[in-house]
């Protein structure tokens, strides 16, 4: 049954509050944190805000990990829905009371003990946090250090997560900065006495984690990769009297952990966007369904009924490892040139003893496909680092592929879809270690980068045509973007092979295209295209 309860009689002295490991981290954006921000300055003297609702299941102390929790608290709850809320109030809360002093009415040592941490008297015991997560280490270490303590540690481990606490700390500081004590008194005040929740203690016995599936698709959804987090933790606890599932569940913590570690080192790449990719590569692509990989994962593969039938937990403990594995591989894809300089990388190739097979030569080739733009060429770039193979295979294959990006899209100006679907089988095709596709029963023809290569060219020379591109005019010459592409690769061409640009397309690309190039007295690169000059600094 849900009663109204503001934040000073949520956090009530006696009890705690955990967010559980299938819940994901802290996720709110500026979008989000103004929308709040809005709703608390525009509560008046006579009115309460409706903040939305908590959802909580009652936890045993002995469920609590890595933390000695103080009998002073009589319960112990996990944040089934209203984390993110929660959290931000919290950090309102902390910096308030950071930023404001004591005074006859306002004793912030008390305050801090009713909503950051209790502290034991004379037993020498560490503090016991009111708030916190269960598993996520790296976030409860940052709110910990960074904002409950404010000692400004740089946390040992940087996720997305930490970074949107740090970018929710610093928004709030910005917005109080300048603010008076009293200003900073009344905001205090109507934090937690007038933003009010739907308190919800939910049955112990009902499904935990699809309420979870269920009701958290509000505010920023979840995607995919929290999602199936969330359904792969569910799938290891149907089987509770088993080890191994418990060994798992922490697998799947630790991998989510350090996937969310490297997207958090790198804007040029998103979770879904890894997911689909990599279910593409490890599993296959349905080419008549739309976001086919989500309905592979959540309505074919892992969902209760599967469970020691079609799939074990040989099945998803393998796919979880190679999800580990590949979220490496996915930060060299889009870091080429950084991730040997990238200390945290480095220190987990250390701890799962990973060697990257890539030379300079690749590294450059990967650099030119992040600037010109992958395609769909996503799911094979990711299936090569798990082929052993000849340095020259791979270079091959980076080297056909940008030739078929640059002809066929740039050049011919193809669909964008062109091509798709069988590049998108050919990477299941170069990964699959045996001939049977993983979850599903279809055969799977084999195929070695060598013909990889072959067939990727195969399809260059069958959609490209000589007068296909017809850009050579005015209009469409200006609004080319991938000419500072070509006319990048053609400035930083080997020194000795130094060609009139004509001719370098020509040797490259194989494309008959009448560009001349010049550069003007302040260093600006002209295209001469029928004797119409255009000027583009690169």
């Amino acid at each position: 049954m849900a009663e109204l309860k503001n934040i000073s009689e949520i956090f009530d002295s006696k009890t705690i509050y955990r967010i559980p490991d299938y819940q994901r981290g802290f996720s709110w954006e500026k979008e989000h944190l103004e929308a709040l921000w809005n709703d608390i300055e525009n509560i008046t003297e006579s009115r309460k805000h409706y903040t939305g609702a908590i959802k909580l299941v009652k936890i045993a102390k002995e469920d609590i990990k890595k933390e000695e929790i103080n009998q002073k608290f009589d319960r112990i709850f996990s944040i089934v829905d209203g984390q993110q809320r929660i959290t931000t109030v919290l950090i309102w809360i902390s910096i308030i009371l950071q930023n404001i002093k004591d005074d006859d009415e306002f004793e912030k040592e008390d305050e801090l003990h009713s909503y950051i941490y209790f502290t034991p008297k004379k037993t020498g015991s560490e503090k016991t946090y009111i708030f916190g997560y269960d598993y996520d280490d790296p976030s409860y270490n940052y709110l910990k250090q960074n904002i409950f303590e404010n000692s400004k540690k740089n946390p040992e481990i940087e996720t997305l997560y930490t970074k949107n606490l740090k970018f929710a700390k610093e928004f709030i500081i910005n917005k109080i900065n300048k603010w008076d004590f009293s200003k900073k008194q009344e905001l205090f005040k109507k934090i937690t006495k007038k933003l009010v929740f739907d308190y919800i203690i939910l049955d112990d016995s009902l499904d935990i984690n699809v309420i979870f599936e269920t009701e958290n698709n509000r505010g920023k959804d979840l995607s995919n990769l929290e999602k199936l987090k969330n359904r792969l933790i569910f799938l290891s606890s149907l089987n509770e009297e088993d080890k191994k599932y418990e060994n798992l569940r922490q697998k799947i913590n630790e991998t989510w952990r350090i996937i969310y570690q490297v997207i958090g080192m790198s804007e040029r790449f998103s979770d879904d966007d890894f997911l689909k990719s990599h279910w593409i590569m490890y599993c296959r692509y349905v080419k008549t369904e739309s976001e086919s990989y989500a309905k592979d994962i959540f309505e074919r593969v892992f969902f209760t009924s599967n469970l020691n039938n079609k799939i074990t937990f040989e099945d998803i403990n393998n796919y979880v490892e190679n999800l580990q594995e590949s979220i490496i591989y996915w930060y060299i894809i889009h870091n080429p040139n950084d991730y040997i300089r990238n200390k945290d990388i480095s220190k987990i190739f250390k701890l799962y003893n990973l060697k990257i097979d890539i030379n300079s030569e690749q590294i450059n080739w990967l650099e030119k496909l992040n600037m010109l733009g992958f395609k769909m060429f996503k799911p094979i770039i990711l299936a090569s680092f798990f082929i052993k193979s000849e340095d020259d295979e791979k270079t091959n294959l980076l080297k056909a592929i940008e030739k078929y990006i640059f002809v066929i899209f740039a050049y011919s100006q193809r669909r964008s879809y062109t091509g798709r679907y069988n590049f998108y089988r050919a990477a299941n095709r170069l990964f699959d270690k045996d001939t049977q596709n993983i979850f599903f029963e279809t055969q799977i023809n084999k195929i070695k980068i060598p013909n990889l290569v072959k067939e990727i060219n195969n399809w260059t020379d069958a959609y490209y045509y000589e007068n296909d591109f017809d850009g050579y005019n005015t209009e469409t010459i200006a609004n080319w973007k991938e000419i500072y592409y070509l006319l990048y690769v053609y400035e930083n061409q080997i020194p000795k092979d130094k060609l009139e640009l004509p001719e370098f397309i020509k040797k490259r690309w194989g494309l008959e295209i009448p560009l001349k190039f010049t550069k003007d007295a302040d260093g600006h690169t002209l295209v001469n295209v029928k004797d119409h000059v255009f000027g583009f600094r690169l």
